[in-house]
C-alpha cells in the first residue's frame, strides 16, 4: 500500500488525509536545513501500520525486559559480579549517543510543532490528524525514529544491572510505560502524540515535572475538546492511558526530587 494523490486528496488505502506542508515548504529559505530527500519523502503511515500490527510484540518485549532485569540482578548478586570499571567508557558513549539523538530529534521536530501552534493554534495542533499535523515528512521521520528508539533505550537498565547500581521503581516503570504508550499512540495515529520526552539527570527533574504537567494539561484539554463535540483524533483508551501515565510520572518524579 502506498500514499497516493487522487487529484484532490491524499489517500492511504481507504483513508482520506490532508498532506500538510512542512515548515521548509512554507518557508523556502529554511530548505537548506533539510538537505536529505529521505526526510522530505518520509511516509509515517507505513510504520504506524506496523505498530498497529505488532502491539502484542511490544507487550512481549516489555515482559521479557521486566523478567530480564530482575533475573539479571539476582544472577549478578549470586555470582558477586560487578562491571562498573569495564563499562565506564561504554556507558559514557551510550549516554552521548542518546543525547545526540535527542538533540537531533528536537531540532527536526520542535520548529515544525512550534510553527503549527503559532500558525493554526493550540487546538488544531493537539486535535488534527497526525498525518496532517506531524506524521509525514521530516517531522514524521523523526517521530518514527523516536517511537522505535524506545526499544534500544531499554538497554539503559542493562548498565544499572551490570554495574550493580540501585534500580528504582521509577526507572523500569518509566521505560515500560513509555514504550507501550508511544507504540499505542503511534499505532492509533494520536493527534496529540507529539508530546516530547526529556532525559533523566536529577538536575533536570524540575523540567521533567514541567513536562509531566504539560502532558496532563494536554490530556485535559483534549478531553475538553472532545466533550464539547470538537473533532479530536485521539482514541479514548490512549487518552486515558496518557492521563494516568503523566499523572503517575508527576507523582513519582516529585517524590524522587524531594528524596
Amino acid at each position: 500500500m502506498s500514499l497516493t494523490f487522487n487529484g484532490t486528496q491524499w489517500e492511504w488505502g481507504d483513508e482520506k488525509i490532508i498532506k500538510y506542508d512542512q515548515i521548509y515548504s512554507q518557508y523556502p529559505q529554511l530548505d537548506f536545513l533539510y538537505p536529505f530527500q529521505i526526510e522530505k519523502d518520509w511516509n509515517g503511515y507505513i510504520y504506524s501500520d506496523l505498530c498497529a500490527d505488532t502491539i502484542d510484540i511490544a507487550m512481549y518485549i516489555c515482559l521479557v525486559y521486566f523478567i530480564a532485569i530482575f533475573a539479571g540482578q539476582f544472577i549478578m548478586e549470586k555470582l558477586g559480579l560487578n562491571f562498573s570499571r569495564q563499562l565506564r567508557s561504554t556507558l559514557a558513549l551510550w549516554n552521548l549517543g542518546l543525547s545526540l539523538f535527542s538533540a537531533m530529534g528536537a531540532l527536526r521536530v520542535a520548529p515544525h510543532l512550534i510553527n503549527n501552534i503559532l500558525t493554526h493554534g493550540y487546538q488544531w495542533s493537539v486535535c488534527t490528524r497526525a498525518s496532517t499535523a506531524y506524521g509525514l515528512g521530516a517531522s514524521g521521520m523523526w517521530t518514527t525514529l523516536f517511537i522505535f528508539s524506545k526499544i534500544p533505550e531499554l538497554f539503559d537498565t542493562a548498565f544499572i544491572v551490570l554495574r550493580r547500581s540501585k534500580l528504582i521503581f521509577l526507572h523500569w516503570y518509566h521505560h515500560i510505560t513509555v514504550l507501550l504508550f508511544c507504540w499505542h499512540a503511534y499505532a492509533t495515529r494520536s493527534s496529540s502524540g507529539w508530546l516530547p520526552r526529556w532525559v533523566n539527570p536529577i538536575w533536570i527533574t524540575c523540567f521533567q515535572l514541567s513536562q509531566m504537567a504539560v502532558g496532563i494539561f494536554v490530556c485535559v484539554s483534549v478531553f475538553y475538546f472532545q466533550s464539547i463535540g470538537e473533532p479530536c483524533h485521539v482514541k479514548q483508551e490512549n487518552l486515558v492511558a496518557a492521563g494516568l501515565m503523566y499523572s503517575s510520572y508527576f507523582a513519582l518524579f516529585l517524590k524522587f526530587m524531594l528524596e
